[in-house]
């Protein structure tokens, strides 16, 4: 193929190159289609602007017909909602179980009655439409618009008022373009409230709030809410000099980025408050800096601990390293605890206090039996996320507050627990139907929650799991791919098989143990509590022993050795840090006791004699690869069989080439800070081969085969420049991270010219907050691109990055939110109504402060 020819050739590999791309871009396989031949026909029409890779210009053209479909959706959406269409609530639900993880929501729609549940289902999550929805339950399709219109109405109650927002969340969204080894939907999930089970754009970035550089900064802004303060994100590239304006003086949609004060110290000053969620000061409350991250951090040390003042003022000092501050007090609890990530903070940091209480009780069913492994917490009604005033500065806030699980006697206790007089205390489990009560006001230990059992439909499966020596099995988990149940302490369990489920598995698992496996149609024959399904779990996990050898026989140490080809199982429970979550997961990583959501690819590394084990498989043939850390030489698929102790891997010798380059905005800033790493994809999935039937029943397909090298990553120094040491080319990307980007990106090294002088363009990030003259005027707002399409939100708090199509306006102010940088139109947004539209210039770096 001559890339430099005086038209745009395709060759066959670009073909089938461009179908796999759309593949890992979107699940919908029509979408997919679409894109493709849209950018077939642009190639057709047009040629390349530039010289260079053929595939890096069919990847951009691939990725404007992607946006511009899923903005032609937002617009048919909005226009729906004008016309009160009954599609309000529009749905990316086929990626339901592929992210699994807002349970609140799969619960309310779990909740509804049949038939109810069964037409959203349909329609929603397998996108069948009305008239294929009602053939498959032999029905009217009038009875179908009209059970459909129903259950939106009962889930819109459910959802309360942030209906709006969910709906939205609801549109499908086309994510960058992300390496194989980040699939385009394998989102990083760390917490069960907050990544959204409809959320495609939940994106853990692992970025944290920040707070304000000096006292001066954070006194004015106590003092007098007008005057505006900004500093650029450390790592941006881009510095702004000091500039302090009173509101009044700001010219309409003024942005005011402020540098930090230059220093060498390995130490941060931070100034801030503590409140209370009405804006109260709390004086004589001891602050402290946490080390730490995703949810795991450390005892404080005496020299980063400080007194709050007068008005709850602080200053505390702290190491320049990522970490939380939060309370050490037996009077009161923090729930909003400011992540530093190590520099300057952008905003004056605010600990959210409450009173410290103590709940514990029990959760009982109706014939009052202790119900084991129930889920209790406290929260507030709304959304997972949500924005309070709180003295004058919006605050985010993660819900819930904290959780935890029920013992084998159905005992919860919350030990240190805050008080806020519209929180609740939800209570959920397995089979029954959710329970919500006002958190009392004075702590309680006598607290007795009665769950109500969801009624028998003619799916329920009524099981018992047995291990293979015919004993009963307590708390092992079954799943038939989507929600899990555990069994009870007489080893049974019951489990609802949803009316589109046409075909699949049920699996039991406990730890030490092979799965019990039962193709779904088999499943489903009568069961009931006294002639219940029997499910045998197996023997031990097998394993997969054997050596890695380079092209001249020596031993490879350090080289990842891993399979991709696992098998699915369901949404779990998992903890971490101080969360729990629930995601996905396969048989393989609950083997393995891998708590990753959707851990999906088991993998080690070699000694020292390049031997390597894999453990926690299934009894049948896996598909193994290999990469070397150093020049990502690798090798696979090889078919090895479980059991298998003495396999000989042998990698090959390809040509390696020096990769450097730098890293930029799409406006050409220069971006520091990024981290750029290594990997390397190889063309296998298992659902497209002999394994398919393993991912029967799942709307997602089996993983990629990519592993990225964390420990070969490289940061961008000031010019953005990164270098790496020579690589082979072949399958190799760099993936590219960081505070100054929106997302994740990637760039595939296959076919690029110059590897030594890269210049790799990115989404950068833009940080801003709105700050109302009036008050009234508005209490929410939106982003658009000039052709009316939306830009995605995003709300950092607690570590991750959060989606949203809308953010609040407290009293006037909204948080702080992260967008793209460029020309985007701000709308002023009173409830439903559009007050007015302002076009916006947003830049990288920086906190702006936007006074419309």
């Amino acid at each position: 193929m001559n890339e430099h020819s005086s038209g745009t050739e395709l060759a066959l590999e670009d073909l089938r190159w461009l179908k796999a791309l759309a593949s890992r871009l979107v699940r919908d396989p029509h979408m997919a289609d679409d894109a493709v031949q849209e950018t077939l026909l642009v190639a057709f029409e047009q040629r390349p602007r530039a010289r260079g890779s053929l595939r890096a210009w069919l990847r951009t053209v691939l990725r404007n017909a992607l946006l511009k479909e899923w903005r032609g959706r937002a617009r048919r959406a909005r226009r729906e909602e004008l016309v009160g269409s009954p599609h309000d609530e529009r749905s990316t639900l086929e990626v339901v179980e592929e992210l699994a993880l807002h349970r609140g929501l799969v619960e309310r729609v779990q909740a509804l009655e049949e038939p109810y549940r069964t037409v959203i289902v349909l329609h929603y999550l397998r996108g069948h439409d009305v008239a294929q929805v009602a053939r498959d339950l032999g029905v009217p399709v009038k009875t179908v618009h009209t059970r459909l219109r129903r259950a939106l109405h009962q889930l819109r109650q459910r959802l309360g008022p942030d209906r709006e927002a969910w709906a939205a969340l609801l549109l499908p969204t086309i994510p960058h373009t992300l390496p194989p080894a980040i699939p385009a939907l394998l989102l990083p999930m760390y917490l069960k409230s907050v990544a959204a089970l409809l959320a495609i754009c939940l994106l853990c970035a692992l970025v944290y709030l920040r707070s304000s550089s000096s006292h001066q900064e954070q006194t004015a802004v106590q003092q007098a809410p007008s005057v505006i303060a900004a500093m650029p994100v450390s790592g941006s590239g881009v510095d702004a000099p000091v500039v302090m304006k009173e509101r009044e003086s700001v010219p309409l949609m003024a942005t005011t980025p402020v540098a930090p004060s230059a220093t060498s110290s390995d130490l941060l000053e931070v100034h801030g408050f503590v409140r209370t969620l009405d804006g109260r000061g709390l004086g004589d409350v001891e602050v402290a800096f946490e080390a730490g991250r995703r949810g795991v951090f450390a005892e404080p040390s005496e020299a980063h601990r400080a007194h709050s003042g007068r008005e709850g003022a602080f200053v505390l000092t702290c190491p320049r390293i990522g970490g939380r501050l939060n309370l050490r007090s037996d009077e009161y609890v923090g729930v909003a605890l400011p992540q530093l990530e190590g520099d300057m903070p952008l905003s004056v940091p605010i600990v959210v206090a409450a009173p410290s209480r103590k709940y514990s009780g029990v959760v009982l069913d109706e014939s009052r039996t202790p119900i084991a492994r129930a889920h209790a917490e406290i929260t507030l009604d709304g959304s997972f996320v949500q924005s309070r005033d709180v003295g004058g500065q919006s605050v985010h806030l993660l819900l819930p507050f904290v959780e935890t699980a029920c013992d084998e006697a159905g005992r919860f206790q919350f030990e240190h627990a805050g008080f806020m007089s519209d929180a609740l205390l939800e209570v959920s489990a397995d089979g029954y139907v959710e329970k919500r009560l006002a958190l009392p006001q004075l702590s309680s230990a006598n607290l007795e929650i009665v769950l109500v059992r969801k009624p028998t439909g003619p799916r329920t499966i009524c099981g018992l799991v047995l291990d293979a020596n015919e004993a009963i099995v307590p708390g092992a988990f079954v799943s038939l791919g989507g929600a899990t149940v555990q069994t009870a302490a007489d080893g049974r369990f019951r489990l609802e098989c949803e009316a589109w489920r046409k075909g699949g598995w049920i699996r039991a698992f406990r730890s030490g143990s092979l799965p019990a496996e039962l193709a779904l149609d088999q499943a489903l024959t009568a069961s009931t509590p006294e002639k219940p399904l029997v499910l045998h779990l197996g023997a031990q996990p097998r394993s997969i022993e054997g050596t890695l050898l380079d092209a001249e026989g020596k031993p490879v140490v350090g080289a990842r050795v891993w399979t991709p080809d696992t098998t699915p199982f369901g949404d779990v429970d998992m903890q971490e840090g101080e969360r729990s979550f629930r995601g996905g997961t396969t048989v393989e990583a609950l083997l393995t006791g891998n708590t990753d959501p959707w851990a999906s690819q088991v993998t080690t590394k070699t000694d020292a004699q390049g031997k390597f084990a894999l453990g926690g498989l299934m009894e049948r043939e896996y598909a193994l690869f290999a990469l070397d850390a150093h020049a990502l030489e690798g090798l696979g698929p090889v078919a090895v069989w479980s059991g298998s102790k003495s396999v000989v891997l042998r990698l090959g010798h390809a040509p390696c080439t020096k990769v450097a380059g730098r890293v930029v905005s799409r406006s050409g800033v220069p971006l520091s800070g990024v981290s750029v790493t290594p990997g390397r994809h190889f063309g296998w999935r298992a659902s497209d081969g002999t394994g398919a039937s393993r991912w029967t029943g799942f709307p997602i397909v089996s993983p990629f085969a990519a592993q990225t090298i964390r420990e070969n990553a490289v940061i961008t120094d000031g010019e953005g420049r990164f270098e790496l040491a020579p690589l082979v080319t072949q399958g190799v990307f760099l993936a590219m991270q960081g505070k100054s980007l929106v997302l994740s990106d990637s760039f595939e090294l296959d076919n690029a010219t110059h590897l030594d002088a890269l210049e790799i363009a990115v989404d950068a990030s833009s940080r801003f907050r709105v700050s109302l003259a009036h008050v009234a005027e508005a209490d929410a707002f939106r982003l658009e691109e000039g052709d009316g399409s939306h830009v995605p939100l995003y709300i950092e708090l607690e570590g991750v990055t959060i989606s949203a199509p809308n953010a609040s306006i407290e009293h006037g102010q909204s948080g702080v939110v992260l967008t793209s940088e460029g020309d985007h139109v701000l709308v002023l947004l009173a409830g439903k109504d559009e007050v007015r539209r302002v076009p916006t210039h947003f830049t990288a770096g920086g906190l702006i402060e936007l006074h419309p």
